[in-house]
């Protein structure tokens, strides 16, 4: 039992996957001995395929079940991704409660600003976490898999150096979140393309980092999304710089994402490729 196995939620696949891959290129664990669980979504890794959890009727059907508890049962520590996506996920706190029932090795990795007492009656109580925005989280992590006797042949210092800067990266995308946009002299405003909503054909969605200032609207509560017919407009992703002139918007309320504030443009144009 030398495996690892790192799990989030969908959303957050990224994040979990990239983590995966600085186990292994810096603390030196083998890739075979890693794995990622997407708790509502799928898995990939060695051990557990997409396959195998296409195949369930429900989140806690019995084969998304069995084929968690094969996956957690076997690894000699679980690493969690907790975010918000993950805290209003069904599928992942029925995991994290089928995977603390197999596996009392489980290590939490506060990836947001999540406040202790939030957590406090819920499946995570009981369990060891760390928080992104502490100093030690990079080498309480190193430490996790040193006690899980995971074998490592990559010295402390590069896993810890690589994981302090992820952490300084992502603490400058959570202050940018929370910017609010100005149009320029014209109108337009220049915002980066975050994440991409699944919403009905033929229809597309894209969630903003930041919020726009918009004449006689100021709502701290929620997040804007351009909001667009497909082929009026070149499709979008994450990472993208985006000039838009906004024609109208509307806010709505959501169950998955709370309030939202849809951005309907009159003009956009794509500012890098």
């Amino acid at each position: 039992m030398e495996r690892v196995l790192i799990c989030c939620s969908e959303p957050d696949r990224g994040r979990a996957e990239w983590f995966r891959k600085v186990v292994c290129e810096k603390a030196g664990v083998d890739w075979e001995q890693t794995s990622v669980c997407v708790l509502d979504g799928g898995m990939r890794g060695k051990d557990a395929s997409d396959e195998a959890m296409r195949g369930r009727e429900r989140l806690d059907g019995e084969g998304y079940v069995n084929a968690l508890l094969d996956a957690a049962g076997d690894a000699a520590l679980v690493l969690i991704v907790v975010t918000q996506h993950f805290l209003k996920s069904y599928g992942c706190m029925v995991g994290t409660g089928v995977i603390w029932g197999v596996n009392p090795y489980v290590h939490l990795m506060f990836m947001e600003d999540i406040q202790a007492d939030w957590i406090e009656g819920t499946v995570f109580s009981g369990m060891q976490g760390s928080w992104l925005c502490d100093p030690k989280f990079a080498g309480n992590i190193y430490q996790c898999l040193k006690t899980a006797q995971v074998k490592m042949k990559g010295a402390p210092l590069p896993f810890v150096l690589e994981v302090k800067g992820f952490a300084g990266q992502v603490t400058r995308e959570e202050e940018g979140k929370n910017r609010v946009i100005k149009p320029d002299e014209d109108g337009y405003y220049s915002v980066w393309i975050e994440a991409v909503r699944k919403v009905p054909v033929p229809f597309r969605c894209y969630k903003i980092r930041g919020r726009l200032e918009l004449p006689g609207i100021f709502t701290e509560d929620e997040t804007h999304w351009i909001f667009f017919k497909g082929g009026v407009y070149e499709d979008l992703m994450p990472g993208q710089h985006v000039r838009i002139r906004v024609g109208k918007t509307e806010r709505r309320k959501y169950q998955d994402i709370g309030f939202a504030r849809n951005l309907y443009p009159d003009e956009l144009y794509l500012l890098n490729g």
